[in-house]
């Protein structure tokens, strides 16, 4: 994989093995003129990064992205601006290109505070193995359909935004590995949401409470090792089989009932496990002592009652609890 951009910082040019970075802000907000200035500040520099990019592969004679791919980098620069009210330090994009610098095969545009829509024009980049526009909090409105053509994608990374509407779009990328989508507002019903996705390893869906299901229909998903469905509208008990997850590092269930079965010692790679604001009967069982490689517990508002078992001390690896 070859890196597109160059890093840049004022008006020097640097070389830069993955990324652009934009030059830092202040970290507090500005405020009337201050504020109108920091935001034009932040379009140009913007600009001026995809600039790097199309002027180095997408203009001219020698131009090796078509016209299409080129078009995609222009519209993001059209359909995005930074929201104002928020405070940001240092900046960081990147795109990279496929050996032949002819297809681009990343899109980076982490935690910038962005705002607007999805480009309908990131579909059309049928190479496409990676899409992280996490953290900017204010992107909006549903994954376009055509995002479906996306078959080659193997990290979908959308976190933390305002983004809503269903998820049909997403069932069509059959190579997805990862899969974060935590702290939305999307709609879908687990699991045949995800039926057809046998490579995905990954699923943070955290935090978007229009996702629903039943707990019971989560135990097709043998071949995930992360699997975070906190704060979504689940129902029924905690499956009784969840033993038969057996890569699972991470789970992080709510808004279940009933017990906690003995099967969950069979988790023998659970790394971290969050049973908080559930509402649970019965006590922790002893059976979870077996659980050697686990290093966080949380069962916060649980409902869980007695005491921890003592064997827990047994946990040497056990580090929140």
């Amino acid at each position: 994989m070859l890196p597109v951009v160059q890093a840049f910082r004022g008006a020097a040019l640097l070389p830069c093995s993955t990324a652009t970075a934009l030059p830092c802000y202040p970290v507090t907000a500005p405020v009337g003129s201050a504020m109108m200035a920091a935001s034009r500040k932040f379009a140009v520099r913007l600009a001026a990064a995809l600039f790097l990019v199309l002027a180095r592969y997408g203009y001219g004679a020698s131009a090796r992205l078509d016209a299409a791919q080129t078009r995609v980098l222009q519209d993001c620069e059209a359909a995005w601006s930074r929201e104002d009210i928020v405070p940001f330090a240092c900046l960081t994009l990147s795109v990279e290109c496929d050996q032949s610098e002819t297809n681009i095969i990343s899109l980076s545009f982490p935690s910038m505070y962005l705002t607007g829509p999805l480009p309908p024009s990131i579909g059309t980049l049928t190479a496409l193995t990676s899409l992280d526009l996490s953290g900017n909090g204010y992107l909006r409105g549903p994954i376009p359909s055509n995002f479906s053509r996306l078959s080659r994608l193997q990290v979908l990374d959308l976190s933390l935004n305002k983004l809503n509407g269903s998820l049909d779009a997403v069932k069509a990328m059959t190579s997805l590995r990862d899969l974060k989508l935590n702290g939305n507002n999307f709609k879908a019903i687990l699991p045949p949401s995800f039926s057809t996705l046998t490579a995905l390893t990954y699923i943070d869906l955290s935090y978007n409470k229009f996702i629903t299901g039943h707990a019971s229909q989560l135990l097709h998903l043998t071949h995930v090792k992360v699997l975070g469905l906190r704060g979504c509208s689940l129902t029924g008990i905690f499956p009784e089989r969840i033993g038969q997850l057996t890569k699972l590092q991470t789970l992080s269930l709510s808004n279940l009932n009933g017990s906690l079965p003995t099967s969950l010692s069979r988790l023998v790679n659970l790394q971290d496990l969050s049973l908080t604001e559930n509402f649970f009967t019965g006590s922790l069982p002893e059976s979870l002592t077996i659980l050697s490689n686990l290093e966080r517990l949380k069962l916060r508002t649980s409902q869980l009652l007695g005491t921890l078992p003592s064997s827990l001390g047994s946990l040497t690896k056990l580090t929140h609890l």
